[in-house]
């Protein structure tokens, strides 16, 4: 029991290879139970945190606290309050783009219950997810917040949470508060969330469905599977290095692998890099071949493609990015796609911009080739976590070895890392610097990869002389050597370096807080066709051709009053004869139409 202390345990650590096991304690009343920095594959299971209200003094009142930290094990936990003010369960600061889970855990009571701030988030297809954890009484369920400035498509979290598979543990499984306090079930500052929760009619005396959401959160629901708490929520405390879960975490990777190769071939036809090309070398006249070109590669267009093919001005009117990006219904949820659609000089309007926002309600088969791709690495991410977890616990040189060749297994670029650190651990120096030579030929680094690399050499370096009892104010050209790792701020090695100055007491750090002011209930703008008013309309009634005269297409537009009933787009020979005629359901709007296959002529087009 840890109870009345600013601090109930502070644990940092200066290598992925220091973590800590935390269960079955209780934290009551502590400003701060548990944090954790830098730490890799921390186990916290079973303990109950009893966060006391927010210190106006102190600004700081949570249960548990992973900066930094990655790899671990958040499960079957109750974070309570007994005064609701701005006090937070459980915060999550950069965790990065791995696949973290938050799992089975409760939250009653609290101002914010849990809280994801920064970095938790791999693009569109991975990073931290929330599941299975029931929420009662809170003002804010989940709440996703930003305090870097700098934003990219990793701040946030995974954007899915949960997949549309017919399992029942398939979608995210949380249950939300439903009490007269409550704001809030998902609170999103950043990029998009896609929510998917289970089959509504099985889902009895609790809310698996977010109803009460601001920002960017789109809600799916799962009809194949049903909420049953036991079978859609396991337990997952049980650890080891057995067989099966070996077994679990191959066949999860072997099935990431085969999605992953169906979404790289049907994204962008299989060749991202040739269709971005093609789209910004297009040269005025290409117009209608380009459109034609991007809508047969659609429904599966990168955010990349899409951007690209609003900041073509020059080459693609309003109507033919409208075309494209309706039949991509992830336009709608990209951060990065709307924003370029706020910077395109020549806007589209407000009722085009509404049409795109209609694939919100529709997942393309990219969309669901993703959220499939996110569950399996979730579940190979899982696996590998408990494999670690019962590896550690016996501290003889086959445990080590057998946690040396699940990093090799892995193969990504952080396991490597991690190799390195546990060679070094194991003052193996010889084998840790030829881990970190080889990552530069076996991966292709970016320029900012390779400094983080060798931010890596120089911090093992520093820590082949530092001895056990850490670092001392005499250490200066160690100390000088970490604070520059520190101040380049290339990934791991300046956490862990700033950990080491902190730990040594050469420098004082105080974990980033950021909580929202809950009582905006202002949900994020969107326009809805249905409800479309017209504001921005001209007051009289026109039918527009261009370009006039048209050579492999032309643009019609048109604007007739709402009280007209049977409207009809027909198009004429000059000698009388109808070529088409189509039926106008929407009183704005603008069409493509190809004159690839008229004959040289004149046309009338009539409303």
């Amino acid at each position: 029991t840890f109870e009345n202390l600013y601090y109930g345990i502070h644990a940092t650590a200066s290598t992925s290879e220091k973590t800590i096991t935390v269960k079955n304690t209780d934290f009551t009343n502590n400003y701060n139970g548990l944090y954790t920095g830098a730490l890799s594959n921390a186990w916290i299971t079973s303990n109950n945190f009893q966060v006391p209200a927010k210190d106006v003094e102190l600004n700081s009142s949570y249960g548990l606290y992973l900066d930094e930290s990655t790899g671990y094990h958040i499960e079957d936990n109750e974070f309570t309050s007994l005064v609701i003010s701005q006090n937070a369960g459980l915060y999550v600061n950069n965790s990065g783009t791995d696949d973290n889970l938050i799992y089975n855990n409760t939250f009653d009571n609290l101002y914010a219950a849990s809280v994801f701030q920064d970095i938790n988030r791999r693009m569109t297809y991975g990073g931290l997810c929330m599941k299975c954890n029931d929420y009662s009484n809170n003002v804010s369920d989940i709440t996703v917040v930003i305090e870097d400035l700098m934003e990219t498509p990793d701040h946030g979290v995974a954007m899915y949470q949960g997949s549309m598979a017919a399992s029942n543990d398939a979608p995210a499984g949380n249950t939300f508060s439903d009490n007269i306090s409550h704001v809030w079930d998902i609170y999103n500052e950043t990029n998009s969330i896609v929510y998917i929760y289970h089959n509504l009619q099985s889902a009895v005396g609790v809310k698996v469905n977010p109803t009460l959401t601001y920002g960017a959160v789109v809600t799916n629901e799962n009809l194949l599977a049903d909420y049953i708490k036991e079978s859609s929520c396991p337990q997952t405390l049980v650890s080891g290095g057995g067989g099966g879960i070996m077994s679990m975490m191959v066949e999860s990777g072997t099935d990431a692998d085969s999605t992953s190769s169906v979404l790289q071939t049907i994204t962008d036809g299989g060749d991202t890099d040739q269709l971005n090309f093609d789209v910004q070398t297009a040269m005025p006249g290409e117009e209608l071949e380009t459109r034609n070109m991007l809508l047969e590669e659609s429904p599966n267009l990168s955010d990349t493609v899409m951007i690209s093919t609003i900041e073509m001005e020059t080459v693609l009117p309003n109507a033919m990015v409208r075309d494209v990006l309706v039949e991509n219904p992830q336009a709608a949820k990209s951060l990065q796609v709307q924003e370029a659609l706020d910077m395109r000089i020549d806007a589209l309007p407000d009722y085009m911009r509404a049409e795109i926002n209609q694939g919100l309600d529709t997942l393309s088969e990219k969309e669901l080739t993703e959220s499939a791709l996110t569950r399996f690495n979730q579940l190979k991410s899982t696996a590998f976590e408990r494999l670690h977890f019962g590896y550690r616990t016996n501290s003889d040189q086959q445990a080590y070895d057998s946690i040396g060749m699940i990093y090799q297994m892995d193969g990504t670029l952080a396991k490597q890392y991690r190799l390195a650190m546990l060679k070094l651990k194991l003052g193996e120096t010889i084998a840790a610097d030829s881990v970190l030579a080889s990552i530069q030929s076996a991966y292709s680094l970016s320029d900012k990869q390779e400094l983080e690399r060798q931010d890596y050499i120089s911090f093992v370096n520093i820590l082949k002389q530092v001895d056990n009892n850490g670092l001392s104010p005499a250490d200066s050209t160690l100390i000088n050597g970490l604070m520059t790792i520190m101040q380049n701020d290339n990934g791991k090695p300046a956490i862990y370096a700033r950990s080491l100055l902190v730990s040594s007491e050469l420098i004082e750090y105080q974990e980033p807080l950021h909580l929202p002011d809950m009582s905006n209930k202002q949900t994020m703008a969107e326009v809805d066709l249905s409800t479309f008013d017209g504001s921005d309309m001209e007051e009289e009634s026109y039918l527009y051709l261009r370009p006039n005269p048209a050579v492999d297409y032309f643009v019609v537009s048109w604007m007739l009053p709402e009280s007209y009933d049977r409207v009809y787009l027909k198009i004429n020979t000059i000698e009388g004869v109808l070529i088409s005629s189509e039926r106008i359901t929407k009183f704005k709007n603008e069409h493509v139409i190809s004159t690839v296959d008229w004959q040289p002529g004149t046309y009338i087009i009539s409303l």
